[in-house]
Parts: structure tokens; sequence; C-alpha cells
């Protein structure tokens, strides 16, 4: 019974530090460290410990954003062979990163594979952080942006209460999603400027 608690005990330590790590990387993201932010998706990847695919989906921002596209495709096509790891996020996030490695067909198939679960967000539960990778899809396959502005972005931040309605200490709702709070709401708050950009344009046209 001993030898069992401390089996248990170890692993949720393993998983808190993995979550740590994580938020460290995350850190460096948003605080414009790429190389830093990339450096340490890479060595958790090639780890083969931490096949969650968070770890692929900020290893490929961080290398567009130094403008490494084909680490960023190797990274996508990393990710997308890893039969751990759905394509709910990733198959959205390689349209860009197809295209920025001029394979606008492969960037064509991506949106393809969105699309089923694009179709699925009314009547399933979907993340937060899924939905801003579904949402933007749905506007590159030119949606109605204000079918995105409510079925996206008002569904993400109805699942995302701001950090301030959460009991202090409480990082549950964090860890549920696979980026931060903060980082959750700042990719919605995008999305919504973008939608919002394309529903005004729309009006404008009429």
């Amino acid at each position: 019974m001993r030898v069992l608690y401390l089996s248990i005990s170890f692993w949720w330590a393993l998983i808190d530090v993995r979550s740590d790590a994580f938020e460290e990387a995350q850190r460096l993201w948003l605080s414009g460290e790429y190389h830093e932010c990339l450096d340490a998706c890479q060595k958790e990847l090639e780890s083969n410990e931490s096949f969650q695919e968070k770890w692929y989906l900020l290893g490929i921002d961080a290398a567009m954003a130094l403008g490494q596209y084909g680490t960023a495709n190797s990274i996508l096509e990393d990710g997308l062979e890893d039969r751990r790891v759905s394509g709910i996020k990733l198959f959205p996030a390689g349209h860009p990163v197809a295209l920025f490695n001029n394979q606008k067909d492969i960037a064509a198939e991506y949106l393809e594979k969105s699309v089923p679960y694009i179709n699925s967000v009314r009547y399933s539960n979907v993340a937060p952080d899924s939905l801003v990778y579904l949402g933007r899809a749905a506007l590159i396959l030119e949606v109605d942006p204000r079918v995105v502005l409510e079925v996206f972005y008002d569904a993400g931040m109805k699942a995302s209460p701001p950090p301030s309605a959460l009991p202090y200490g409480n990082r549950r709702e964090e860890r549920d999603s696979n980026l931060p709070l903060s980082a959750v709401m700042r990719s919605l708050a995008e999305l919504r400027f973008v939608a919002f950009a394309g529903t005004t344009l729309a009006f404008a046209m009429v």
C-alpha cells in the first residue's frame, strides 16, 4: 500500500513539473523570447515524455514568429504523425505553416480536414483554445463573421471566466486547457477583433 501511495505521489509530482515547464515556455512566448521558447519546446518534444499537443502548437508558433518556417513545418508534421495527438488544432494551425512553405495544396487540405471539427462545435463540448483555432479556420473558409462571433468567440468566453472570477490559487481551470487562461483570453480577443472587422466590412458593403 505504501508503494502504491509513493507511486501516485511521484506521478502527480511529475505532472506538476511538466505543467510548470509549459507555463515557463508560455511565459517566454508571451514576453517575446521566441528563441528560448522554441528551444524549450524542441527539448520537451525530443524527450518524448510530453506528448500533449500544446508543445507542438507552441513550438510551431515560436518557429513561425522567428521566420523559421521549415522548422515549424517539421514540428507540425511530427505532431500530425503522433497518434496520441488530435488534429482539432493542428490542422487549422497547419494552414498558415503550409502557405509559408509554398505548399498551397497541403494548406487547402489542412483546411478541408478542419471542416468536420468546425461543424461539430455547435453540438460538442469544445475547449476554448480549440475554439480559437477553429474560429480562425472558419474565417479563412469565409464563414459569416457574425456566426464566428456567436459560435466560437461567445462560446469561448462563456467557458473562460476572467481570472478575477477564479478562487485565489485555483489553477484547475487553466490546466483543463492547453493554454494558460490569460493566453486563452488574449487569443479569444484576437479572434473577436478579426471577426468583428469582417462583420463591419460586410455591413459597409451592403
